[in-house]
């Protein structure tokens, strides 16, 4: 996905995905699986509900104790991987992505 930025919103999809432990993703659609490491377990977690990107890598800092660009590049970058697998929808407001049946 190009042009992501913090200003968007993301949320999970409608997709059945399995979390197990919060550190293994199941795409039943795509049929691929992702192991995920302490952080972006701790970014899965804070898509169960329309959320700014912005708002991920502010808690990311303040979770992490990490600069907040290295935690900017980290959402955006794994947000960037789920969203091409269609794990996650991305939208520039929060509007849309609850129109996609997941309600905030």
């Amino acid at each position: 996905m190009t042009g992501l930025s913090l200003d968007d919103w993301a949320v999970r999809s409608v997709e059945p995905v399995v979390a197990r432990d919060g550190t293994l993703l199941l795409s039943l659609r795509e049929q691929k699986y992702f192991t995920l490491n302490g952080s972006a377990a701790a970014i899965w977690a804070k898509l169960e509900k329309p959320i700014q990107l912005a708002r991920i890598r502010d808690e990311l800092v303040a979770e992490f104790q990490v600069p907040p660009e290295e935690a900017g590049k980290a959402v955006l970058d794994f947000i960037a991987g789920l969203a091409a697998q269609n794990i996650v929808r991305v939208d520039t407001s929060s509007i849309s992505c609850t129109e996609s049946g997941v309600q905030p």
